[in-house]
């Protein structure tokens, strides 16, 4: 049965899902690996031309070439600390404690956090359905007021949007309206305000579309059009692994003209305005998802995700496994300015910063207990130093979360947050001792203040989440 608008309707959703599940211990993706001591040189050197897939809705749209050059940088052995002994932190107290708790954003100017509460009624009776309370805390008071209208959380699609000028925007019983937090002024929004919620598969420069709907279980058809026109440009048919569960928001923009699908049964593909399909795997890392495991039976496959490369159309991609760890590659870095391809001796990464120059690694050691360890790697110039964020964690330290001028991140420790610099000195840790899970949310757009949702950890007591807000210090 076709889902048109899977992406909107079903995605952050599962998105959010999955983030919770890797904080209250779900360890499953996270391979193990150890840190190699002596870097290797890099050898400058371009991987191939690239060609066309003839036919995108062939079921076979893998495409194999000559083997891509690749260089190979391996990291220093870091110092055996433990960042939770480094300083002590500063205990927090929530803001809002509530059954359940969603933050959401943050207003233009950086005062004001939108954020949902749930009931234990609402959430004892499926938390996918209820429409909680939207409300808003102010930075500079201190605290927090309650909409004026009945706004639903948006589960399967967004359902508030901030304005420019510091008015939000919310979809409602009603429709469309707007107005000012915690006032008695919403009104039916004018129709040139509709398209401020983002819209997420529009190319940067909104000339094309990209457009994903799962066909049958485990298999999409992604198009792209020409928004102007309505011209189909491409159309290319793929598969996941059902083990895996959803493909999460699927794809991204790589500059005006290429649209990355994140994963697939063949590993990433890379879709043009052209109607080129490029098996990312195989034509750009000489890589593919038959060499990890037996395609009958494998639960693994490849993924990448992509950065645009500052101030020109180039672009970065990070080819990694996903799924059974002990299959999982090492990671792959791609500069398209170049052709380069590197090799890390990392099996698991944490994202790109916003700005698209940072790359995180992430480490697993099986010794006497589980341990993690987390760094940070410069994407250019190519076989930059690996920086030591955590070099022992019992903690799985994912996800971090970036400020957005990408100077600082936030990372998950022991009933903790540590705030890094973009150079691996500790700038601050804030305690949450009673809280069992912590996570990092939101960012305000100032990168001055930061959201955490703490998790209760007691199965004796009824479920009870908080939201803090700390303020970064310049």
């Amino acid at each position: 049965m076709n889902k048109p608008n899977y992406w909107s309707f079903r995605s952050l959703f599962f998105l959010g899902i999955s983030i919770v599940m890797l904080l209250i211990g779900c360890t499953s993706d996270i391979p193990a690996a150890e840190f190699i001591e002596t870097p290797l040189p890099i050898l400058e050197t371009t991987a191939p031309a690239i060609s066309k897939v003839p036919d995108s809705t062939a079921e076979d749209n893998s495409v194999f070439s000559s083997p891509a050059p690749t260089a190979t940088t391996k990291p220093p052995t870091p110092q055996p600390t433990s960042v939770e002994t480094v300083i002590p932190g500063v205990t927090l107290e929530p803001v809002a404690t509530a059954a359940r708790i969603f933050p959401l954003s943050w207003s233009p100017d950086s005062e004001m956090l939108a954020y949902w509460t749930f009931t234990d009624e609402e959430v004892a009776i499926d938390f996918t359905l209820p429409p909680g309370s939207l409300n808003f805390f102010n930075i500079s008071t201190g605290e927090s007021c309650q909409s004026s209208i009945d706004v639903g959380y948006g589960y399967l699609s967004p359902t508030l949007a901030w304005l420019p000028d510091g008015r939000v925007q919310v979809l409602t019983e009603q429709g469309t309206m707007a107005g000012t937090p915690c006032q008695d002024d919403f009104k039916v929004a004018d129709g040139g305000q509709n398209n401020a919620i983002t819209d997420l598969f529009l190319s940067p420069d909104g000339d094309y579309r990209v457009n994903t709907v799962e066909i049958e279980p485990a298999s999409f058809r992604t198009t792209l059009t020409n928004e102007t026109t309505g011209e189909l440009l491409a159309t290319v048919d793929w598969q996941t692994i059902a083990a895996l569960g959803e493909p999460g928001l699927g794809g991204q923009w790589l500059g005006p003209d290429e649209f990355l699908i994140h994963q697939s049964t063949n590993g990433p593909l890379l879709v043009s305005i052209t109607g080129e399909i490029i098996p990312v795997a195989s034509q750009i890392f000489n890589q593919s998802v038959e060499a990890i495991c037996d395609p009958a039976t494998c639960e693994t496959t490849l993924a990448a995700l992509g950065a645009n490369a500052e101030n020109s159309d180039a672009y970065h991609l990070v080819l990694y496994g996903k799924g059974v760890e002990t299959n999982f590659p090492s990671i792959h870095l791609y500069h398209s300015e170049s052709g380069l391809v590197e090799v890390l001796d990392y099996k698991q990464q944490g994202g790109f910063s916003p700005d698209g120059q940072t790359l995180l690694l992430l480490s697993t050691r099986f010794t006497e207990k589980l341990e993690y360890s987390l760094a940070l790697r410069a994407v250019d110039p190519p076989a930059s130093e690996i920086i030591p964020l955590l070099t022992s964690t019992a903690i799985n330290p994912l996800p971090v979360v970036w400020s957005p001028d990408s100077t600082m991140l936030a990372v998950n420790s022991a009933n903790a947050i540590i705030l890094f610099s973009k150079f691996g000195e500790v700038i601050a840790k804030w305690d949450v001792a009673r809280w069992a899970t912590t996570m990092p949310t939101a960012w305000s757009p100032n990168s001055q203040h930061l959201a955490i949702r703490g998790l209760s950890a007691s199965a004796n007591v009824p479920s009870e989440e908080a939201l803090f807000v700390v303020s970064v210090q310049e």
